[in-house]
């Protein structure tokens, strides 16, 4: 049997088959950011410019999946995706990013139903709120 994944690109060992023919080096997405965040800036300096999935080290993502690698393209906060089932979050200092970090995709790892997956979100969300 073929293994399908071997020769699809991939990026940081992920695959989306939508950029299926889409191949770049770490260093080409970073200064293809770069000059994305410079193009809206001169457009409109006013405008915050994110990069998303910004993985933390849980049950989906490990930690050499983080995507630190998009660290110093000039984007003016990112944004994290973080999956557990305590709702735990580490500080926004100890991600070691620099830049302002916004939780934008939470859950739980284990589905367990929905009273389950409702407990782990209210865990997140207070836990975002004292964390800051």
């Amino acid at each position: 049997m073929i293994d399908q994944q071997r020769y699809r690109p991939k990026l940081n060992n992920w695959y989306n088959s939508y950029f299926a023919s889409t191949v770049g080096t770490q260093a080409q997405c970073n200064a293809f950011v770069t000059a994305v965040t410079k193009a809206i800036k001169k457009a409109d300096p006013s405008r915050l410019v994110s990069i998303s999935n910004i993985s933390i080290d849980d049950a989906y993502h490990p930690a050499a999946f983080n995507n630190k690698e998009y660290v110093g393209t000039s984007v003016d906060f990112y944004d994290i995706y973080i999956y557990n089932d305590d709702g735990s979050l580490p500080t926004a200092s100890t991600l070691g990013l620099g830049k302002t970090v916004v939780l934008s995709e939470f859950g739980e790892k284990t589905p367990s139903g929905q009273a389950h997956q409702s407990t782990v979100v209210q865990a997140f969300l207070q836990n975002a709120r004292s964390k800051g």
